[in-house]
């Protein structure tokens, strides 16, 4: 039997994570498990209008996220979990639960210039296409980013690149 892949989508906020994610999961048999998501319905649930959340939002978002990331994996399903994992140690967190499941990781880095995610957030505030991130959550995140190294088995990714030859580079074992 062959294993299942926990995909760790990582970048900055405005990078183009989630639309890549949406791109992939047309492609490939992935099951999408997004934090936006998540934070969407923890608003509703609280009526809550926007971000930041408290600690323990925060903490009840993630947790739902890795119990949904978990409960796929030991359905024997790949999954794409797209969230910004700008911090090592949280790539490591998700290394470690893919572990106890007996599945393979990989990070997906998303390499978008600053200044390109900074002009999406400026044009997003305008627009209100997606949820409104706070400058000091972007800058947070801006702040905290560790590119992933080589030893967490990375895929980078950058949008002037052919999407359907990455694909084909990348995931030719799940097609």
């Amino acid at each position: 039997m062959s294993r299942t892949n926990l995909f760790i989508m990582c970048g900055i906020s405005f990078s183009g994570k989630t639309t890549l994610a949406k791109k992939m999961i047309k492609k490939l048999p992935l099951e999408y498990i997004g934090i936006d998501e998540i934070i969407e319905e923890y608003k509703k649930q609280n009526n809550s209008q926007s971000l930041p959340l408290t600690n323990i939002g925060w903490n009840e978002v993630f947790k739902k996220a890795f119990k949904e990331i978990s409960t796929n994996l030991s359905n024997r399903r790949n999954v794409l979990y797209d969230s910004s994992n700008q911090e090592k140690e949280c790539r490591k967190i998700l290394r470690d639960l893919a572990n106890r499941h007996v599945a393979y990781t990989k990070v997906i880095y998303i390499n978008t210039p600053k200044k390109v995610a900074i002009s999406r957030k400026e044009e997003n505030k305008k627009l209100a296409s997606r949820q409104h991130i706070t400058d000091g959550h972007f800058n947070h995140i801006l702040n905290t980013l560790e590119v992933p190294t080589r030893d967490e088995d990375v895929i980078v990714y950058r949008e002037s690149m052919d999407f359907d030859k990455w694909i084909k580079d990348n995931f030719n074992n799940l097609q």
